[in-house]
């Protein structure tokens, strides 16, 4: 199955100015190729200031780890899933989910939730949201 994500808004994460302000990225195309195929695909491109950057990763783990191993890719930064919860009101492919995940980042601990009805994109939105905030220094 390809799942195709196109135009999505990074999660909401709280804007900061001055020495705190850190330059987010933002998702412009995410294209997953997951199911049946041996392998997962995660292919993105991201504006990072103005400049759309594109990386992909591939895993046997899933399609959830391809899109994290993509983004540590493109933004240089690594981080651990370490909870991941999709909860759904309704039933049926186009309804919204609401993803939770927690990550350990930079030695803590940080928790992100996006909606939508791609919940690999969601997934991706979340986790972005974690990789925006500015690390500890």
């Amino acid at each position: 199955m390809i799942m195709i994500a196109r135009n999505a808004a990074v999660a909401s994460v709280p804007e900061e100015s001055g020495d705190n302000a850190v330059e987010r990225a933002r998702i412009i195309h995410l294209l997953v190729a997951s199911g049946t195929v041996p392998v997962q695909r995660a292919n993105m491109v991201l504006d990072i200031k103005g400049r759309h950057v594109q990386g992909e990763a591939v895993s046997e783990r899933g399609p959830l780890d391809a899109i994290a191993l993509a983004f540590h890719k493109i933004l240089g930064r690594e981080a651990e899933l370490v909870r991941y919860k999709a909860v759904s009101n309704q039933e049926g492919t186009g309804a919204e989910r609401t993803v939770t995940i927690l990550v350990k980042i930079d030695g803590r601990l940080e928790r992100s939730t996006a909606k939508g009805t791609d919940t690999n994109l969601a997934f991706a939105r979340a986790y972005l949201g974690v990789l925006n905030r500015k690390p500890p220094l």
